[in-house]
């Protein structure tokens, strides 16, 4: 993997970092203020993980093989120790390359455009700011992006999905 690659990781990683403790700061702040249960505490990090995990798996799926390199990217990306196996297992056991999993809205998105709604509601919002469902799908645009291309040439099934 280039410098490019390394330079794109960095970056995503980055953001990442910077979702997680977005996360953190709605959990604290938007959820106390709403009499909606939005959600348990706790519960929005582990889930945006396991989405984001899922997504990479289908991916990873999407050529017929699943790479110690992919898992080792999940693994550098997520904090959780992903290997070809585990990934095929998580994949079967969710039946997560599917159409379901194609045409489902994943979970933690669902939340995060009810807390852009609850922002919404209560005048809370910053004009010029990406709402929490809008920094969701570029977090994903760009993990998908790095992830395609780990190993060298995206294939074409892969681009596609």
């Amino acid at each position: 993997m280039n410098e490019e690659f390394w330079k794109a990781f960095r970056s995503v990683k980055t953001l990442l970092e910077q979702f997680y403790k977005a996360i953190d700061m709605i959990e604290q702040t938007v959820f106390n203020m709403s009499t909606e249960k939005i959600a348990e505490p706790g519960t929005v990090k582990a889930a945006f993980t396991m989405d984001l995990i899922s997504y990479l798996g289908y991916l990873a799926a999407s050529d017929g093989r699943i790479t110690r390199v992919e898992t080792d990217l999940i693994t550098d990306l997520t904090g959780f120790d992903v290997t070809p196996a585990k990934l095929k297992e998580v994949i079967e056991n969710n039946n997560i390359y599917s159409v379901e999993f194609e045409t489902t809205a994943p979970k933690t998105l669902q939340l995060l455009v009810d807390v852009d709604n609850l922002i919404s509601r209560n005048h809370l919002s910053a004009e010029d700011a990406p709402s929490a469902s809008e920094l969701y799908l570029q977090i994903f645009e760009l993990v998908g992006d790095l992830f395609i291309r780990v190993e060298g040439a995206a294939s074409e099934q892969a681009l596609a999905d």
